[in-house]
């Protein structure tokens, strides 16, 4: 959500980072970023968009301006945020905007994560797929996760169909919100710390040292190797 940070001098991107960031009023909570359609010309096209006020041409209403004052130097910070309501969230179905070492959306990471768990776990997993973490509470980010795994799964479906002329129950995908999301890893991990066996579910520093990477393999949360 920050990537209008680098229109700046160093020094001014990180005082507001270190002013939204460590606040409510962060970017994404206060102008409501949200997640578009997967149409990213119409998306554009409502910005662009200019409508005529006192006889003259004014931009649209979809831009917001951000007024702040620096930590630091004390001074005025302005910042104006339009495209970036959506173009921020759009790195997780678009990663190859932000860089060209990745270009898997994450609907595919999901679903090929879930395409490699035991065959009799999937129908389970695809019905429960848990969302977890601030940038997952961003207006349409479920309802666009949901339509993507499903064109996954219904696309693998039918040519199922098609090459076995079987009937086969169709699998459900339900992404689910919930009242702890923005705060559920580390919910999560507070109570994996207060189990009076945490010192026999992690790796300490001497065995990663003894037996490397690979250790990383085996989870004693579950007892089974990886």
């Amino acid at each position: 959500f920050f990537f209008f940070f680098f229109f700046f001098k160093q020094k001014t991107a990180y005082e507001i980072g270190v002013r939204l960031v460590g606040s409510e009023m962060c970017i994404r909570d206060r102008y409501m970023g949200y997640v578009c359609d997967g149409d990213l010309v119409a998306e554009f096209a409502k910005y662009d968009q200019k409508r005529k006020e006192g006889g003259k041409l004014v931009q649209s209403e979809m831009f917001h301006r951000l007024e702040t004052t620096g930590r630091i130097s004390k001074s005025k910070l302005v910042v104006d945020v339009g495209y970036e309501q959506f173009l921020g969230p759009e790195m997780f179905f678009h990663p190859e905007f932000v860089t060209n070492e990745w270009s898997m959306p994450l609907d595919e990471v999901i679903d090929n994560a879930i395409q490699s768990s035991p065959i009799d776990t999937r129908r389970r997993l695809y019905d429960n797929i848990v969302l977890s973490g601030g940038s997952t509470l961003v207006r349409g980010f479920d309802t666009r996760l949901q339509k993507g795994i499903e064109a996954r799964v219904k696309e693998r479906y039918d040519k199922f169909a098609k090459i076995s002329h079987e009937k086969v129950k169709p699998i459900t995908v339900n992404v689910l919100q919930n009242m702890a999301q923005r705060f559920a890893v580390w919910f999560g991990g507070s109570f994996l710390a207060t189990n009076p066996n945490f010192d026999r579910l992690v790796h300490k520093r001497e065995e990663y040292q003894e037996v490397g990477p690979a250790i990383a393999r085996y989870n004693p949360v579950f007892s089974v190797g990886m």
